[in-house]
């Protein structure tokens, strides 16, 4: 494995540097069926071209999960040069964020995957305590395992992604959260397993999801923060963003559930709470 992804590591740098630009390597989805780096890594195509070109991004040529990702960040690694994940103080001060969340804390939103059979279990949820009873299953290297915890919610853990809608059908765990961007097409991709969202609740805690690269590469990040901006204020972000998640939104109809608040101990201090435009609200009822 190792020879051939350094030879292609070898071939995108010389075809980067052939057409002036830097190859940036960027994490490949975990499975043929997860969608979720598509937005990321379209934002980052937008926003290094924004920056003035210098960077072209790429995906790394061997797979590997958050946990091993972030750690290849950390340690500078030839195999990775930026990656996207929810942030933590723990994670800010191991790597350099750039601090535009890059999904507007969508990632906090979270609806919950439930089997067809139990769709009705959450019905009369009101409050976080209601949750007490039922066993969410969540990646083992997210921070939203501590987050739930905080909260006094029961948990378990899986290395592998695409195991933890095996457990939830297997009903190892009652549910399932999963960001309102990312639910629907998990839900498509998933149909084997009879899964379903449950009815009329939401959890929300403040998620930002971040661009983090080495601390060892500045330059880097300001390119990519440069870029961000640009895009803010030229609008071509908000549209990117419209394109992406204005049909899993309208599914949602977050306006319409129950939302439960978690509160998030993980945030650093300097989480940009105050720059109202870049996070996602939802919308007064009707």
């Amino acid at each position: 494995m190792f020879p051939r992804a350094l030879l292609a590591v070898t071939l995108a740098v010389l075809l980067g540097s052939a057409h002036g630009a830097e190859t940036v390597y960027y994490p490949q989805p975990e499975s043929k069926a997860d969608k979720r780096s598509e937005y990321p890594i379209k934002l980052l195509e937008l926003v290094l071209q924004k920056s003035g070109g210098q960077y072209q991004p790429g995906p790394s040529p061997l797979p590997m999960q958050q946990g091993r990702a972030f750690q290849e960040i950390v340690t500078n690694s030839r195999w990775l040069d930026i990656m996207w994940t929810m942030t933590s103080s723990a994670r800010e001060q191991q790597a350099l964020p750039i601090r535009i969340p890059i999904d507007k804390g969508l990632v906090g939103w979270r609806l919950l995957l439930v089997p067809h059979e139990h769709r009705d279990l959450f019905l009369h949820a009101r409050s976080v305590h209601d949750l007490e009873k039922l066993t969410a299953g969540l990646g083992h290297d997210w921070p939203d395992v501590d987050i739930m915890r905080a909260a006094g919610l029961p948990i378990s853990t899986s290395a592998n992604y695409e195991l933890l809608f095996r457990m939830l059908a297997d009903n190892q765990v009652q549910y399932f959260p999963r960001s309102a961007s990312e639910i629907w097409d998990e839900l498509d991709t998933h149909r084997q397993y009879d899964l379903v969202v449950a009815n009329h609740i939401a959890l929300h805690y403040p998620a930002p999801l971040y661009y983090f690269v080495s601390k060892n590469n500045a330059k880097l990040a300001d390119a990519v923060r440069i870029g961000l901006e640009k895009a803010l204020t030229d609008g071509s972000f908000e549209r990117l963003f419209h394109q992406y998640f204005d049909d899993q939104l309208k599914r949602a109809d977050l306006e319409h559930r129950t939302i439960l608040e978690l509160a998030n101990p993980l945030l650093s201090k300097e989480t940009p709470l105050e720059r109202k435009e870049l996070w996602f609200r939802i919308q007064a009822r009707n």
